[in-house]
């Protein structure tokens, strides 16, 4: 998803949040939000950050299973965003070729 697709569905009135990409320029992982901001229930702008793309991982190094057991999260297409090996995460993001502008 591109900045622009990220904007775009905030001015429809939705709030959206990117899977991890790798930033084009200087190869940064991270996530972009997006929200609208409204006055009088229109729409009249979109709020957009972007933050680092390890903080998910760093909520699932939290979760312990048992001795031994890690948790890791995949979003709706079976892909790792989030994982305590980083290079994971960053590995499948490389291998979908997923930059943003």
């Amino acid at each position: 998803m591109t900045k622009n697709e990220c904007v775009q569905s905030s001015l429809a009135g939705k709030n959206h949040v990117t899977d991890p990409f790798i930033r084009k320029g200087d190869s940064i992982l991270s996530v972009m939000y997006s929200v609208p901001i409204k006055h009088d229930g229109k729409v009249v702008g979109v709020l957009l950050e972007s933050r680092d793309g390890n903080a998910l991982s760093e909520y699932t190094d939290k979760v312990k299973f048992g001795k031994t057991g890690r948790a890791f999260m995949i979003n709706k297409d079976g892909v790792i965003i989030a994982d305590n090996d980083r290079k994971q995460v960053i590995l499948d993001k490389i291998d979908e070729l997923s930059f943003i502008n």
